[in-house]
């Protein structure tokens, strides 16, 4: 890719970073060079190393965003749990997703506006979505976040033909574990967990049909 165009995709990756000023993004694959920008709301850092081989470049960012003014965490947990307000839940999270493709991130993750364990671990300690303490039944192993931005990815796929690449963002058994039981040893309640989340992608993976999920 020319530097001057190149330059220009940093600057718009670097605006949008702005605006939300938690976001920070990778680019990867300049030529030879391995380049990445972590934007924090006192400052922009860019590192750059070589790695000999590189010929492309890769935009992907994290999932963790903040939330739009006058909405917050709790708003959105409660409002994923209790699908009361799926309208206004599902718009922001939509717009949110679109907004990272319209920048030209090549490999956007999908918004997370929650609490990351907190996503997986709440639906896991409901007793109606499983069908004994900590296995969740079949239809309520899922991303919330992946089916509602399905109607974006349809969409980039009518305006462009091809699959859009969606990078999944998920919390690891360890973390889960820690939040629910601490430091006690429960050697079956871990292998649950991991269980769960494998559930959980599975489901994903084997249902992807208008986007490719990236781990």
């Amino acid at each position: 890719m020319h530097f001057i165009t190149f330059y220009r995709c940093l600057l718009c990756k670097l605006i949008y970073s702005l605006a939300l000023p938690h976001f920070s993004f990778y680019i990867q694959n300049l030529g030879n060079l391995h380049c990445i920008v972590r934007v924090t709301p006192i400052s922009i850092k860019l590192r750059l190393s070589y790695i000999p081989g590189m010929q492309e470049i890769v935009f992907i960012d994290e999932g963790s965003l903040p939330t739009p003014e006058g909405i917050t965490r709790e708003w959105v947990k409660a409002a994923a749990e209790n699908r009361n307000e799926d309208e206004k839940l599902f718009s922001m999270i939509r717009e949110a997703f679109q907004r990272k493709i319209d920048v030209g991130v090549h490999v956007p993750t999908y918004p997370q506006f929650r609490d990351m364990i907190g996503q997986f671990l709440d639906i896991i300690k409901e007793e109606k979505n499983c069908y004994e303490p900590f296995v969740l039944k079949e239809e309520n192993a899922k991303i919330l976040e992946l089916e509602i931005i399905d109607e974006v990815a349809k969409q980039y796929k009518k305006e462009t033909g091809k699959t859009l690449e969606v990078r999944v963002c998920i919390a690891g058994p360890t973390d889960m574990y820690l939040q629910a039981f601490g430091a006690t040893a429960f050697v079956d309640a871990y292998h649950i967990l991991a269980q769960v989340l494998r559930n959980s992608l599975n489901r994903h993976l084997k249902q992807q049909r208008i986007s490719k999920l990236k781990l």
